[in-house]
């Protein structure tokens, strides 16, 4: 039987301040965003972007955003020792591998000790599917957005 902690990839201080270092945005409503990039990067910040400012969140100033487009995922609790953040989104980035242990279900927040989280499939996989026409990702990432910023 594997020891959980085994599973979790070990970073050094350098490491773990690279990835700070990555981390863009003002972060003013205390959100962070860690997303997987595919090829069309500058198409993934846009639409992350857009989905963001239609719940009356702006990315530059209200989030803090990194995006990663290697298999090196930093640590949750470490990025959030530094950034202290109440919200955090991960974008097509298993829970697992930022070193969260909750099990948490796609498109459905989940407050855990004072963290509201939100996992979804990557912005790439959700953008390219509402193109071609199908919006069941989109519509249940904007369910789950308005619960946790409820329109006014």
């Amino acid at each position: 039987m594997k020891n959980f902690l085994s599973t979790i990839p070990l970073f050094g201080l350098s490491e773990i301040s690279a990835h700070i270092e990555r981390v863009k945005g003002a972060g003013k409503k205390n959100l962070m965003v860690i997303y997987k990039t595919g090829e069309n990067a500058p198409a993934d910040r846009d639409y992350l972007e857009k989905i963001l400012n239609a719940v009356g969140v702006h990315l530059e100033n209200d989030a803090f955003y990194l995006e990663i487009s290697d298999k090196q995922i930093p640590p949750w609790a470490a990025l959030n020792r530094h950034f202290h953040a109440n919200y955090c989104f991960l974008f097509g980035i298993p829970p697992g591998s930022a070193g969260i242990r909750l099990n948490m279900p796609l498109y459905r927040p989940l407050t855990y000790r004072e963290v509201t989280y939100l996992c979804s499939d990557s912005l790439e996989k959700i953008r390219l599917e509402r193109e071609a026409g199908d919006n069941r990702a989109a519509g249940a990432l904007w369910k789950a957005l308005l619960e946790i910023f409820p329109k006014v």
